[in-house]
């Protein structure tokens, strides 16, 4: 495995070290992935309930089967997330301008999700199939606790017991993820850069800055994907050929000094260009850890087949 040290240096080690390498041994194979989706694991394998307020609760999980799930989801959306990647270099060579853009958001959106799991981190959507079985999980030790509602939960690490094999997670209710995703990605902006140095600190510090409300509406990827996709009047963007959409970039210098000098003007092609960058970073930075792990794991080799079969079956490309 080729990892420039310039680019992804201390941060870059300080990931794989805490949320790569302790989960080697927790693969699940492409088979049976579909049997450890993380909502499944939640309600179907649950060790413990505390209920903190209203749809807010702490659950107990047994650590094999969260690492299981964890890294199942991973791999679900990076390969979500290799898809829109060649879907959007495709739509760049054929200018599609507006599709592009939407596009280029759920590359990023995907390649959010997966690095939030890699933290050990995310997004769950509780159904009422789910909702019944931890419901009824609660009520059997609780009685006096009421059920939680169906909804977007986000959840989190409270605290990783060795001596037990248990994870203790929290889980909270949040509105939809496309609206509160990002201010959770800044947090895990945030802790990378404060462990990165030189050149790796200053991408981080760039990303953070388009996020924390500074040059652009914290949630403006979102913003954007809503008026070229929703609006009927985008249609003009179309007509008039008027959005830049450049090509997704390998990390390299080329990268870095064209990164240095993005533009925080408040208006399209300036939010574009700075989501090709950031999103460019983001995806090499899941592509990396992943590859760590599967030099270390007996696990992920057959998920990278599927992505490699996918990009010579419906793409033409040979990896």
């Amino acid at each position: 495995m080729k990892l420039n040290p310039n680019f992804f240096s201390t941060a870059y080690l300080y990931a794989r070290n805490k949320f790569i390498i302790p989960r080697i041994d927790y693969g699940v194979t492409v088979k049976k992935s579909r049997h450890w989706k993380i909502k499944d694991t939640f309600s179907d394998k649950l060790g413990g309930f505390n209920s903190i307020a209203k749809d807010e609760f702490n659950i107990l999980i047994k650590k094999e089967y969260f690492y299981k799930s964890i890294y199942t989801e991973v791999e679900f959306f990076f390969s979500k997330a290799n898809i829109q990647y060649l879907e959007y270099q495709n739509l760049v060579r054929n200018r599609s301008s507006t599709w592009a853009v939407v596009t280029l958001y759920y590359f990023l959106f995907f390649n959010l999700c997966c690095l939030l799991r890699i933290f050990n981190q995310g997004y769950v959507y509780f159904s009422s199939a789910e909702k019944d079985k931890i419901d009824k999980f609660n009520q059997a030790i609780n009685p006096l606790v009421g059920p939680i509602s169906i909804g977007n939960y986000f959840f989190d690490i409270v605290n990783l017991d060795d001596g037990f094999g248990s994870i203790e997670i929290k889980l909270k209710k949040v509105d939809t993820t496309h609206k509160v995703i990002w201010e959770k990605f800044l947090s895990v902006i945030e802790i990378l850069e404060s462990k990165a140095n030189g050149k790796e600190e200053a991408i981080y510090s760039i990303i953070k800055k388009c996020f924390d409300g500074s040059v652009f509406p914290r949630s403006y990827p979102s913003s954007l994907r809503n008026e070229l996709n929703y609006f009927g009047e985008s249609v003009f963007y179309d007509f008039e050929d008027s959005l830049t959409c450049d090509p997704l970039m390998d990390i390299n210098d080329n990268f870095y000094t064209s990164f240095l000098k993005i533009k925080y003007d408040n208006n399209h092609n300036s939010k574009i260009s700075s989501i090709v960058f950031l999103s460019s970073y983001i995806f090499n930075l899941n592509k990396n850890l992943l590859e760590d792990y599967r030099e270390r794991s007996n696990f992920g080799k057959d998920f990278q087949k599927e992505r490699d079969r996918n990009r010579l079956v419906n793409y033409n490309i040979n990896s």
